[in-house]
């Protein structure tokens, strides 16, 4: 009876101890291997990440004073009442036109939101008034070198107005464009 029961002791024992010890050592090893593979896989991302924040850093470093000069032009991170009125006096001297009256800024608002703040504005405008005279051609002419300025200017009103002089074959007529300037807000 000995030789029957004592196998049949062990095999209860051996199911005991795996029930008791052995199966809570196996669900920690295995939720410790899945935390190990998710760690690896973070440390992927991390490591992705700092390449490219580095790849973007030496992007940023590689960027000549001209070209930051340039940007700074397109979208300053202010606006300069005096840089814009020699630029619009420029350009209209370069078209033909007139410049009677500049009215600048007639209001500053913030426009557009970052994504990454909450609620931040990351930029603003300015609201202003140019008066101009000439004919229809040169304004024209004076509109497009607007469109192309490196300065951002958007039309957004325009009011025109005849006047009783004739210059050439063209009647002179005074025009008020209303624009928005943009600039960075830091």
């Amino acid at each position: 009876m000995s030789k029957v029961l004592t196998p049949i002791l062990f095999i209860i024992a051996a199911i005991g101890l795996y029930f008791s010890y052995i199966s809570g050592a196996l669900d920690t090893l295995n939720s410790a291997q899945k935390l190990s593979e998710q760690l690896g896989v973070a440390i992927e991302q991390y490591d992705r990440l700092f390449e490219r924040r580095d790849e973007l850093r030496e992007r940023y470093m590689s960027v000549s004073l001209k070209d930051e000069a340039s940007l700074m032009q397109l979208v300053p991170d202010d606006i300069d009442p005096v840089r814009i009125i020699i630029d619009i006096d420029q350009m209209a001297n370069e078209a033909g036109v007139l410049v009677n009256t500049f009215r600048l800024p007639v209001e500053k608002r913030n426009v557009g939101t970052d994504s990454n703040q909450s609620g931040g504005n990351i930029l603003g405008t300015a609201f202003m008034q140019v008066m101009v005279e000439g004919d229809y051609a040169t304004f024209k002419e004076f509109l497009k070198l607007l469109e192309n300025s490196r300065t951002m200017f958007d039309v957004v009103g325009l009011d025109i107005q005849k006047k009783d002089l004739i210059l050439g074959s063209e009647a002179v007529q005074q025009y008020t464009v209303a624009l928005h300037v943009y600039w960075l807000k830091k």
